[in-house]
């Protein structure tokens, strides 16, 4: 779930940060979240899972949202940070070029890509790939 809720801020951040709300962010985001909530809670059946992931969307994303909206620009870098940390903590080299490949969409549906867009995204690409590297030499 932590992976999940620090992909959510990732992305979110991305989206926001150029100060241009794009139709359909939101939708997207929410469809990402829907994917890549775990496929098992506790062993339980698919219908007790589908009703937690809506649960998880309809509900906990208001807190999260609010969290990111009163974020000052000035602390923006720090959280991405830590989300990005976060989120490679509890994930794959899979799950982190998933991530990347939706990012970019994500800031390429405006067809711009805007200084602070780029930064974020360079951020996770450098980071996760150098990460990656030394992972694979360890």
């Amino acid at each position: 779930m932590q992976r999940t809720i620090s992909g959510f801020h990732l992305l979110t951040m991305m989206s926001i940060v150029d100060n241009v709300e794009q139709a359909g962010d939101d939708i997207r985001l929410r469809s990402w979240l829907i994917k890549e909530m775990p496929s098992s809670i506790t062993g339980q059946d698919k219908i007790i899972r589908d009703w937690l992931t809506l649960q998880f969307v309809m509900i906990n994303l208001d807190p999260e949202m609010e969290r990111l909206m009163q974020l000052d620009p000035e602390d923006f870098d720090h959280h991405f940070q830590w989300h990005m940390d976060n989120f490679y903590a509890f994930s794959n080299a899979a799950d982190r070029i998933k991530l990347l490949k939706f990012a970019m969409d994500l800031i390429k549906l405006d067809g711009i890509i805007t200084q602070p867009e780029n930064k974020f995204f360079n951020m996770l690409y450098e980071a996760w790939t150098e990460a990656g590297q030394n992972e694979e030499t360890s």
